[in-house]
């Protein structure tokens, strides 16, 4: 189905949603689309005292650790995937809801793509916001589900996440714990088929847990066989 790779990695992450720039910001922070449930709907919100001019748009996401058989371009280029506006104007403290939609319902591999926001004043044209809002848009084939297993390997001081996801629905994680620990954030994705490793920013003792979005708190319900990261 994809052509898969694992490995150490890292990913930039890229003005996640919520991370409010001032008093602008859109959610959610990410949308799953599939023949089945083929439209999401993001609010964009304007809480200044000034009128914004939003621009909207929609490019492939060439993620780290994973490629994708679909041709995401391709799909954007006959309107498989698409907006429902391009650009549109948010009163003062107003919100605006925008949805896109998935045109297709032969949707055997998965697709990753962006929703990229930016904005200014209505007086000035080109008075572009210096950031954007960049939000993960995943389309993915009917009824597909995640199913993550992981275990917690050290190499000296270091503490690393094997993670590993046997479900056919990518997995956003947001944030890991120690056994009675607190919340630590986190911010990796689990891909279909891989094999991901993640050198943890905090160490800790006992097992650790893993929280996915959408699912909440989720335990790996399968012990991983033994994979090497030296």
């Amino acid at each position: 189905m994809k052509t898969l790779r694992s490995g150490l990695f890292w990913i930039l992450l890229t003005n996640l949603a919520h991370a409010a720039q001032g008093s602008v910001f859109v959610t959610p922070s990410e949308a799953y689309l599939s023949p089945t449930q083929n439209q999401a709907t993001f609010t964009v919100v304007n809480q200044t005292d000034r009128p914004l001019v939003f621009n909207f748009g929609l490019s492939p996401w060439q993620a780290n650790g994973v490629d994708t058989e679909a041709d995401e371009q391709a799909m954007l280029n006959r309107r498989a995937v698409k907006l429902s506006t391009s650009k549109t104007q948010v009163p003062a403290n107003s919100k605006i809801n925008i949805t896109v939609s998935l045109n297709e319902s032969n949707i055997d591999d998965l697709s990753l793509f962006r929703l990229n926001v930016n904005w200014h004043s209505k007086s000035s044209d080109n008075d572009l916001h210096s950031l954007v809002h960049s939000l993960p848009l995943f389309i993915t084939r009917e009824h597909a589900k995640e199913r993550v297993h992981y275990r917690t390997a050290h190499r000296g001081n270091d503490h690393y996440l094997i993670l590993e996801n046997h479900g056919s629905k990518p997995a956003h994680i947001n944030a890991y714990s120690w056994q009675n620990g607190n919340a630590i954030p986190f911010y990796a994705y689990a891909w279909p088929g891989v094999t991901r490793y993640f050198k943890l920013p905090k160490g800790g003792e006992g097992e650790v847990t893993l929280n996915v979005s959408g699912l909440g708190w989720v335990y790996s319900d399968d012990a991983l066989q033994y994979v090497s990261i030296y």
